[in-house]
């Protein structure tokens, strides 16, 4: 059986490093795909300044009264959010807000219901600014690194056993 640099089999070692490998590359995988926040977590991060955590604070627009949010319907909810109405300006992204349709019928419903529902922040596709966010994420970065190390480790453990 071959030795590897440190003593240790050769055979182990490099099973070692094939399997943090696969965890490294599932991790960076997962990263990719997105991280899932609450349709709650978007109100508070895009709503809740301005209507307040319960969305009582605005009297014209009480988000939490069910007669009022029934009143105005889901798509008129949307359409509210998504192109802005009288002092609000828009949160969709067609409109320069930072929100997708997805998001802001998540948020809504979230207002319906009173139950947060997952919502999955990024695209799987990996173009445009998801690519640029993907990039300059340093857990990602810090991944890619670690990749390489690996690789180069395993490398001259091979190079070195023979």
């Amino acid at each position: 059986m071959l030795l590897g640099r440190w003593g240790q089999p050769a055979r182990f070692s490099r099973a070692i490093l094939l399997v943090t490998l696969a965890v490294v590359l599932s991790t960076v995988a997962a990263g990719c795909i997105g991280a899932s926040v609450t349709s709650k977590q978007l109100y508070e991060t895009n709503c809740a300044e301005c209507h307040g955590e319960f969305g009582n604070r605005l009297p014209i627009a009480r988000l939490d009264s069910k007669e009022f949010l029934a009143s105005i319907g889901e798509a008129g909810l949307v359409a509210a959010t998504r192109d802005g109405k009288g002092a609000m300006p828009a949160w969709g992204k067609a409109k320069g807000g930072p929100l997708d349709d997805r998001q802001i019928v998540a948020i809504v419903q979230y207002l319906e219901t009173g139950r947060p529902q997952p919502e999955k922040v990024a695209q799987t596709n990996l173009e445009g600014d998801n690519l640029d966010q993907l990039i300059k994420n340093p857990a990602v970065l810090m991944m890619l690194f670690t990749v390489c190390v690996l690789g180069f480790l395993w490398t001259m453990n091979r190079v070195t056993s023979h």
